[in-house]
């Protein structure tokens, strides 16, 4: 008996509650895993706020360089922009410590979005019928991808347009 088999076996056996408890077992698999992302991103400070939070200002970001390009093609000097010194001030006492979590236990959801919501989307793809189930994991697979793509497009487009 092939494993596909032995998997389509187990499914049709369990109960609701049976799928209960692998959701929640699922569920607490991608709370560790955030919880593990989230102290990832804290003890690499340097590298999220140097080369992705203030990356957008200096000019050897990607975008920034295309601008430029694009504005030495039609003779516009407007579209380069020099590299800026950035002073962060904070008049908060905690506000430095504060900002670094805050930015750790956020990031974290961008790494682990789909971790969030797949065992539930398996939950409820375990209770669809064969057919639904084959067109229902593809749909979640695109939805992922253009979460992603989205972050990406606001990050490499929309961060340029704000001066800082």
């Amino acid at each position: 008996m092939s494993k596909q088999t032995k998997n389509n076996d187990k499914e049709k056996q369990m109960s609701f509650w049976d799928h209960l408890e692998e959701l929640r077992w699922h569920l607490m698999r991608s709370f560790g895993a955030v919880v593990v992302m989230a102290i990832v991103a804290f003890l690499n400070r340097r590298i999220i706020f140097d080369e992705v939070i203030l990356a957008p200002s200096t000019s050897e970001f990607i975008t920034n360089r295309m601008m430029c390009r694009i504005g030495e093609f039609l003779s516009l000097d407007a579209l380069c922009m020099d590299s800026m010194k950035l002073q962060i001030i904070n008049i908060n006492m905690p506000g430095q410590f504060l900002t670094h979590m805050y930015i750790s236990f956020g990031g974290r959801h961008y790494c682990c979005v789909s971790l969030h919501f797949v065992p539930i989307l398996e939950f409820y793809q375990a209770r669809f019928a064969r057919k639904r189930s084959q067109i229902f994991r593809p749909n979640c697979q695109h939805q992922f991808l253009l979460f992603y793509a989205g972050i990406l497009s606001a990050f490499y487009h929309c961060a340029t347009t704000v001066n800082f």
